[in-house]
C-alpha cells in the first residue's frame, strides 16, 4: 500500500490587479510504484516498489489583470525527487519535471467569446528511456463560446502542441504531435 507524508507552507496575497503566491513542500512517500528499467535499455520495464520517494520542491504562481478582460498568469515549479533504488529509467514517478515555466493569456473578446493561449517550458529529469532531449516546450490555444441562445451551454475548440514539438512524455512511447480538440459543456 502506497503512503504519502506531504508538508506544506506558502504564502499568498493580492493587491488591486495582482495576486501572487509561494509555496514550499516536501512530500515522503512509501510503498511508491513505478515501472522502471532496473538496468540498461536492452531490460524489460516491470512495475517495482521503489519504496521510498523523496520530494521537495518549491512553486511560485502569479495573475496579473491586465484589463477588464485580460489576465496573465504565470507559474514556476522547481522539484527534486530522491528514491532509495537506483533505476535505469523510470515512466512515472522518477520522470518529472525539475523545472517548469508557464504562462497563460486569457482574454474577452465578446460576452460570449474567449481566448487562452499558453506556452510552456519545462527540464526534465534525465531519463534513459526517452529519445530526444529532456526539455519540453508545451503551447496551445483555444477558443471557447457561451452559446447565448442555449444558456449554460459552452463549445470549445483548440489545438496543443502548436509548434509541432518533438518530446516523448511517455518515455519509449511515440511522441504526441499536434493535435486539435472539440469540446462541448452544458451545465444545467
Amino acid at each position: 500500500r502506497q503512503r504519502m507524508r506531504t508538508w506544506e507552507a506558502g504564502w499568498r496575497a493580492a493587491w488591486a490587479d495582482v495576486a501572487c503566491g509561494v509555496t514550499f513542500f516536501l512530500e515522503d512517500g512509501h510503498g511508491l510504484v513505478d515501472w522502471v528499467r532496473k538496468t540498461s535499455a536492452d531490460s524489460r520495464w516491470s512495475a517495482v516498489n521503489l519504496e521510498r520517494v523523496r520530494s521537495q520542491g518549491v512553486l511560485a504562481e502569479a495573475a496579473i489583470s491586465l484589463s477588464d478582460a485580460t489576465d496573465l498568469t504565470w507559474s514556476a515549479l522547481f522539484l527534486r525527487k530522491a528514491s532509495e533504488m537506483d533505476v535505469h529509467a523510470s515512466r512515472y514517478a522518477l520522470d518529472y519535471p525539475v523545472r517548469d515555466i508557464r504562462m497563460v493569456l486569457r482574454t474577452r473578446l465578446t460576452s460570449e467569446l474567449a481566448l487562452c493561449a499558453w506556452q510552456g517550458a519545462a527540464q526534465y529529469a534525465e531519463n534513459a528511456a526517452r529519445a530526444g532531449r529532456d526539455c519540453r516546450f508545451e503551447s496551445g490555444l483555444e477558443v471557447r463560446w457561451r452559446v447565448g441562445a442555449l444558456r449554460g451551454l459552452t463549445l470549445a475548440a483548440g489545438v496543443v502542441n502548436i509548434w509541432d514539438e518533438a518530446f516523448e512524455l511517455f518515455p519509449g512511447q511515440p511522441e504526441a504531435g499536434r493535435h486539435m480538440y472539440t469540446s462541448a459543456d452544458l451545465a444545467w
